[in-house]
């Protein structure tokens, strides 16, 4: 009887602790067979990957996860995710914001990451893991100091690498997000020189040996990591950098990514999945425009149904950018602090577009985000009272003006037809 007690809590333990999805089999699959898993994704963004960009917070790192305005990640969001159709799911963290001098992730910062993947790969989605907004390393790799920001990198997935180790085959890693160029200050978020539209190769060649730095960690970390899809990226995220990037021809286990927004290059893509580069869509949305104009909801719409359905007839999944809406948009697909599926025209376009519906009930519409013009109320009669009879509107100025002068009109002429009168007896 003891024994099975003393079974019987080490099954609770190992199911409630975090890290429970390790007893998972892992049956190695491709990088071009995981495209086809992906299906229908969505990104839990501004969130894991958020940090105070601004002077005067005071709260600790741990409250960063909220400091953008989302929700903090719980575990019915991705019951949520799951249950209206979604496959997978990417997860964006900062980790740069989370760590000491020495490269070291706080621990609690470990454990909170870990505890999302599981709740995550507990529905059963597909689950992209990440390194997101990490501007030192940026800058390191920006000012040409490679060696420097190889060492951040690898140390950063040498940890990554060994607390999911023996996660299953449902876990991908992303080693970067978008290494991008710093020019006077500001961020550049493209791969262009000096945005003059000539691609930056200098920064596509840095992008390409941190690319290979990261892969060789986390294939020479043991575990179930040596044949773990693992997502490369292209410089500055986007398709205009993609033909001078390449996979490693030794390694199945790898694919592309890029992000696709309203101003992104369509033609590279299409060039890259004729050529048969196995790639995906990890960022997509139609509401940013680069005029700062958030599209109607009616444009946003054919968007998605043309260029979602033009990735899916290449066989390139998507993973639609669920932000925050604090820019006014009006593509936010789930509102997490109210458990709220806010654009369902969009959701069922970009399921449609894929062969798919979203579980949403036909009677629900678009909840616009943006404010509308409200209308002058129309007054209302007092239910407990009668209407009262309505006074006569007040004579304006001009009515007034003339009414006098049809009296002064009319005085006149009985005075003349007076005069008229007695004239005439007078004779």
């Amino acid at each position: 009887m003891k024994k099975k007690l003393t079974a019987l809590a080490l099954s609770l333990f190992l199911a409630l602790a975090p890290g429970a999805a390790l007893a998972e089999d892992f049956t190695p699959i491709t990088g071009r067979e995981m495209l086809d898993k992906f299906g229908v994704g969505i990104n839990i963004g501004n969130t894991l990957d958020a940090y105070p960009n601004w002077d005067g917070y005071t709260g600790g790192h741990m409250d960063y996860e909220t400091c953008w305005g989302e929700a903090k990640i719980e575990r019915s969001h991705f019951e949520e995710i799951a249950r209206m159709g979604f496959a997978s799911v990417r997860i964006p963290v900062s980790w740069g914001v989370h760590m000491d001098d020495d490269y070291t992730v706080y621990e609690e910062w470990m454990d909170r990451v870990q505890q999302c993947v599981d709740w995550a790969l507990g529905e059963g989605l597909y689950v992209i893991l990440n390194t997101h907004h990490e501007n030192e390393f940026y800058r390191m790799l920006d000012s040409g100091q490679l060696d420097e920001a190889e060492e951040w990198l690898t140390a950063v997935w040498a940890q990554i690498s060994e607390r999911f180790g023996d996660y299953s085959e449902k876990l991908v890693f992303e080693p970067m997000n978008e290494p991008h160029r710093i020019i006077k200050g500001g961020w550049i978020w493209d791969s262009f020189i000096d945005g003059v539209g000539i691609v930056d190769e200098e920064l596509c060649e840095k992008v390409e040996r941190m690319n290979a730095a990261a892969l060789k960690t986390i294939r020479e970390s043991g575990g179930n990591n040596a044949q773990r899809v693992v997502a490369l990226t292209t410089a500055g995220a986007n398709a205009d950098s993609l033909p001078f990037h390449t996979l490693p021809e030794d390694d199945p286990y790898t694919v592309l990514c890029v992000f696709f927004y309203p101003d992104d290059n369509f033609r590279n893509i299409r060039n890259a999945a004729d050529a048969g580069v196995p790639l995906f869509i990890k960022e997509i949305a139609p509401g940013y425009d680069p005029s700062e104009i958030s599209p109607s909801v009616d444009v946003m719409t054919g968007w998605t149904e043309y260029y979602f359905g033009e990735f899916a007839a290449m066989g390139i999944p998507s993973f639609w950018w669920n932000h925050n809406d604090n820019d006014g948009r009006q593509d936010k697909l789930l509102d997490r602090r109210a458990m709220e599926w806010t654009a369902p025209e969009l959701l069922r376009a970009f399921f449609a577009a894929y062969g798919e519906a979203p579980a949403l009930a036909e009677e629900e519409s678009l909840v616009i985000l943006l404010p509308e013009p409200t209308p002058e109320p129309t007054p209302q009669p007092e239910e407990t009272a009668p209407p009262a009879e309505p006074e006569p509107p007040a004579p304006s100025d001009e009515s007034d003006g003339f009414q006098w002068w049809i009296v002064l009109v009319c005085a006149a002429a009985a005075g003349l037809c007076v005069w008229l009168i007695l004239k005439r007896k007078k004779k």
